[in-house]
């Protein structure tokens, strides 16, 4: 163990204050400091709610109870190894308009997921990569569930 003389605190100059401490002081700081580390960070709850004919277009509709991020860049569906570009935005949902040709061309049981910016290869991601994915970038990565046709309400 290093003793508190043989530390080097030139490289952590604010541990000299908190080594020279009581023993009150130095838990109180301690868990207040650390807290905010062990504490997990909000992450909001975004889903599929709804998908509906309209026109020609399927529109599938995610929505988040935290608002997405609005950019130079676009958010992006991906369901299994098709990409779907084009939607609409309002505060807290995005309306993604597949053309209903497209739609019935995806199979059931593909993984679905929603990026901020088209960076993620969806050629070469796994379903648990994903995820992982997902976890570390909350809000650049979303992953949204298995399709299903039966989402399809018309």
């Amino acid at each position: 163990m290093i003793s508190v003389r043989t530390f080097r605190f030139h490289r952590f100059p604010f541990l000299r204050k908190f080594v020279s401490c009581n023993g009150l002081m130095k838990h109180t700081l301690f868990f207040f400091f650390f807290q905010f580390f062990l504490v997990p960070a909000y992450r909001a709850q975004t889903t599929v709610s709804s998908v509906k004919h309209v026109g020609n277009t399927v529109e599938l509709t995610v929505t988040s109870d935290k608002a997405f991020y609005v950019g130079n860049n676009i958010h992006v569906l991906h369901i299994g190894k098709t990409v779907f570009k084009h939607s609409r935005q309002s505060k807290k949902s995005l309306v993604f308009l597949i053309p209903e040709k497209d739609f019935s061309l995806l199979a059931e049981g593909e993984t679905m997921w929603m990026s901020y910016g088209d960076r993620f290869n969806a050629e070469t991601l796994s379903d648990h990569y994903i995820q992982q994915l997902a976890k570390q970038n909350p809000n650049a990565l979303w992953h949204l569930g298995l399709f299903s046709k039966d989402l399809l309400k018309e």
